[in-house]
């Protein structure tokens, strides 16, 4: 049952996340019309403070009036925490852009508040929602499992619990998990003639996640870091490089699933170079 809860919740944040990123870019979209210098101003267009000052100052004309101590003001009322970055962001907003004429500003600034107002409170509902998956999470008897898996994160860790869930009768291989995410070629073999192709046919959310997991990663895997580099410098393209990583690191989580074991950065290096130590071992021995 908890599980089930998860993998609702998880679906619902994932939900949001998207409808924040369609409602971002048609915002973007009007501001780019109209009013480019608030789609920069203050870096990322989904900071609370971009979509506050978007819905109380609309229009170019109401952000070039102001002053920086008005505007300084309007920061701390909203309780913006780097003030550090203030005279940046005013410098930005009173930039030379290129001016849109007036029907243009018009037609433009009622609708960029209304979008601005509807991304904080889809920003707000995802802040909840991720409060809510994480207390869910937390009781979870396998959290530890996905907690200490390397760059999961607040959303990952949860979302890869609800992919694997709670019947490890499911997956009786790490080749079967892999197979489900897509992350290992299919080989297609007919006498002497073997070919190892693109697996097409998988869960292509699960694909995604596991993606998304090896990438973080590699922020804070050594191994996982020094693993992309070295498929990048073999020609490998970013995708195919995640989707190699992302399979080591399913083989490494369907074990841990099994034996309900946390991971361990350290005892994961050191088993990885027990096993390589017979076959360098046999490579030194004289011919």
């Amino acid at each position: 049952m908890l599980t089930r809860q998860v993998r609702a919740e998880v679906a619902f944040v994932h939900d949001l996340a998207q409808d924040i990123q369609r409602h971002c870019n048609r915002l973007r979209s009007l501001l780019l019309r109209y009013y480019p210098a608030a789609a920069v101003a203050f870096g990322k267009l989904t900071a609370k403070i971009a979509l506050q000052f978007i819905a109380s100052y609309p229009s170019p004309e109401a952000a070039l009036a102001l002053s920086y101590e008005e505007f300084r003001v309007f920061a701390r009322a909203k309780r913006y925490p780097r003030p550090k970055l203030l005279p940046g962001c005013f410098e930005r907003l009173q930039a030379g852009h290129i001016q849109a004429d007036r029907d243009t500003v018009s037609i433009y600034k009622a609708q960029a508040p209304l979008e601005a107002k509807l991304l904080l409170h889809l920003l707000e509902q995802k802040e909840l929602a991720l409060g809510e998956l994480q207390a869910l999470f937390e009781p979870h008897p396998d959290r530890h499992i996905y907690a200490s898996l390397p760059g999961a994160g607040e959303l990952l860790a949860p979302a890869l619990l609800a992919m694997l869930g709670d019947d490890r009768g499911r997956f009786p291989s790490k080749a079967s998990l892999q197979a489900l995410a897509g992350t290992c070629p299919v080989t297609e073999q007919s006498g002497k003639r073997k070919v190892v192709k693109f697996r097409h046919a998988c869960d292509h959310d699960a694909r995604t996640l596991a993606q998304e997991w090896a990438l973080a990663s590699t922020r804070k895997s050594g191994w996982a870091s020094a693993y992309y580099q070295q498929s990048r410098e073999r020609g490998h393209s970013k995708s195919h490089a995640l989707r190699c990583l992302a399979n080591r690191w399913l083989a490494v989580l369907w074990a841990l699933w099994q034996r309900g074991q946390a991971y361990d950065e350290g005892y994961h290096l050191a088993t990885r170079l027990q096993r390589r130590r017979p076959l360098l071992s046999e490579l030194s021995r004289p011919a």
